[in-house]
């Protein structure tokens, strides 16, 4: 006789979580949280001279006081203020990770409240993979169960939403949280999963991970106190999260092979500073005017083809701003052909006010929806001045968990990321270090070496 199982998901997860240790995690699997982690930090150093980053470094020094945990690339602020600052600091110039079946970032909103609590208690680097390795598989499955069709019609972000259980979770782990404690942890992450959609193209869309960041690690915090919540958080009909957010969701597939199939390894990891979708039209555009060495003098127009998902985000966005030309078809396309690059400098006021660049975006760049195509995937076409036609396609760009960055890719993203931040020699240190995370008797050595 089978008996169902009766918890609610949310113990479950807990239960997963709190029983996580190294051993239990494949190497496989620890490797590429490793490259996450790497890529986090590598994510946060790119983004120090961020504006809307500075804005919440200075609005988190008045708000939550100086103290003595790091700031990526910055100085010490109190534990809650580097939380909030670290996950800005990720997210800020939309180079971090992202997983796709979720619509979900995960370093963002983990890794802060992770390396905090890991500064404060000096957890070990064991310690920290495995912390780290549990909240984001928590925030993705947590993501996973949203039923992302039926919650992104209502509104909402699921890096807001999914990723304050993720933090709850990383800070819960090195809190030493018991699974009791770490099922109101949840619940209190529930209390506080928030974020909407509607801010994309907006620096407001990037604050919601530091938020949740932050949310988490209270949430954690609480717990460890003594505070209590619902152990129910994710699928109790009157004010469960699946439910507040979403149609019911799809709790199962939150649970689904649950220690055995990583979700951690589906995640993507980017080259190129841009929204989720539109990093393909870098990709497709610069392989094909490479392979055809052509320049904006040969070029008469491009036309984009890409998936009717992607054009009902995207395809008539503008790049009147920074924010919206990350996010803009048509000046990715006229930056790539003028630029042969695709990185911050692309974005800056110089390039967003170059007539070239604008002028071949507006008058010879276009947009159209394609039904046949996947989502990810993008099909662009050049004329050249002479009529000659050159067309390339992909189906997803380099990043995606079929086409992934090796090691060697985030270690150079990270040393791109980190010159005239850090010097060679604490670069260096850095990269050692993550490479042989699991063997630190602590952070510090890291920790010293990602602040200048």
């Amino acid at each position: 006789m089978i008996i169902a199982d009766t918890r609610p998901p949310a113990r479950v997860l807990a239960e997963f979580a709190g029983a996580l240790g190294f051993e239990a995690i494949p190497s496989v699997t620890r490797e590429r949280v490793k490259d996450l982690f790497l890529d986090g930090l590598a994510s946060a150093l790119a983004g120090v001279d961020d504006e809307d980053t500075k804005t919440i470094a200075a609005v988190a020094e008045t708000l939550l006081g100086p103290g003595s945990s790091t700031v990526i690339g910055g100085s010490r602020l109190s534990l809650a203020g580097a939380t909030f600052v670290n996950g800005a600091l990720v997210s800020s110039v939309s180079l971090c990770d992202v997983h796709y079946r979720s619509w979900c970032h995960l370093t963002p909103e983990v890794l802060p409240p992770a390396l905090a609590t890991a500064e404060r208690r000096s957890s070990t680097g064991k310690e920290f993979l495995v912390a780290l390795t549990a909240g984001c598989e928590l925030t993705a499955r947590i993501g996973l169960g949203l039923n992302y069709p039926a919650f992104h019609a209502r509104g909402w972000n699921t890096s807001g939403v999914a990723g304050v259980f993720g933090a709850a979770t990383a800070a819960g782990k090195l809190l030493d949280l018991s699974v009791d404690q770490l099922t109101h942890a949840l619940g209190i992450a529930g209390a506080q999963a928030a974020g909407s959609d509607y801010h994309r193209g907006t620096p407001t869309v990037r604050f919601l991970q530091p938020r949740a960041a932050l949310s988490g690690l209270m949430a954690a915090e609480l717990a460890a106190g003594g505070f209590t919540a619902m152990d129910d958080v994710l699928t109790h009909p009157v004010g469960g999260v699946y439910f507040t957010h979403s149609d019911g969701g799809t709790p199962a597939a939150a649970l689904a092979e649950l220690g055995q199939r990583w979700e951690v390894e589906e995640v993507w990891l980017t080259p190129w500073p841009l929204a989720l979708l539109v990093r393909n039209i870098v990709n497709t555009v610069l392989d094909l005017v490479t392979a055809n060495d052509v320049g904006p003098a040969d070029v008469a127009s491009i036309e984009l083809a890409v998936s009717p998902r992607l054009f009902e985000l995207y395809g008539t966005t503008d790049f009147g701003t920074k924010s919206r030309a990350k996010t803009s078809p048509r000046y990715l396309a006229s930056v790539v052909l003028h630029d042969r690059r695709c990185g911050s400098e692309q974005f800056s006021p110089g390039k967003l006010s170059d007539p070239s660049i604008a002028g071949f975006a507006r008058d010879n760049v276009k947009v159209v929806s394609d039904l046949e195509l996947d989502e990810r995937a993008v099909r662009a076409e050049i004329v050249l001045r002479d009529g000659t036609r050159h067309s390339n396609f992909r189906s997803v760009p380099h990043g995606d968990a079929t086409d992934p960055l090796t090691r060697d890719e985030i270690v150079e993203k990270f040393r791109a990321a980190a010159r005239g931040v850090l010097t060679a020699d604490k670069i260096s240190a850095a990269l050692e270090f993550v490479a042989d995370l699991e063997n630190q008797p602590t952070l510090e050595p890291l920790l010293r070496a990602v602040r200048p």
